[in-house]
């Protein structure tokens, strides 16, 4: 199987200049595992507010499809305050949500936006606004969560716990954690 990136150049001359908003450089490399697995899904999303309802809905649905109805309050917490954050980045184009059955105890749900600023555990007042986002991911997450920056922006992931269960599905192959 071959897997194409698209890597940033100064001076476009190949067709994938058209397609992407920043001139790229495609460049191939060969990869062991499918690009999806059955137990994952993805959405592509506009940055606008009514984005995360789409996002809360993707992970709902997938996690009830999965039969771990009992992590949909969690996940769809997780999700809002990620998708939240990247709407709030003010970036052009659109933001990746996606949720994957990592192992048959982790289920992980990734944000992925255009923005390389990198989200902070901060300790906000409690006449504030805003700033407890990362702290209920944390908190849910029992700190299983991180950012990787990438050229072009970030994906943030948080994993939650599930108890084994024997009529779960199962990813045949680990996926990898970019969008």
């Amino acid at each position: 199987m071959t897997v194409t990136r698209a890597t940033p150049q100064r001076h476009p001359r190949t067709p994938a200049a058209a397609r992407f908003p920043h001139p790229v450089r495609a460049t191939t490399a060969t990869a062991v595992a499918e690009p999806t697995t059955p137990a994952s899904a993805t959405a592509f999303l506009p940055y606008k507010p009514e984005s995360v309802s789409e996002a809360r809905r993707l992970v709902r649905d997938k996690l009830t499809e999965w039969g771990l109805s009992s992590l949909v309050d969690s996940a769809e917490l997780i999700v809002s305050e990620l998708a939240t954050n990247a709407v709030k980045t003010g970036c052009q184009l659109r933001m990746g949500v996606a949720v994957r059955l990592m192992t048959d105890e982790v289920v992980r749900i990734l944000v992925r936006d255009g923005s390389r600023s990198l989200p902070v555990l901060i300790t906000a007042g409690s006449d504030a606004p805003s700033g407890r986002g990362i702290h209920l991911v944390h908190s849910l997450t029992g700190g299983h969560w991180g950012v990787t920056p990438e050229p072009l922006g970030k994906t943030v992931h948080a994993d939650l716990r599930i108890r084994p269960r024997r009529d779960r599905p199962t990813p045949k192959t680990p996926p990898d954690v970019t969008l």
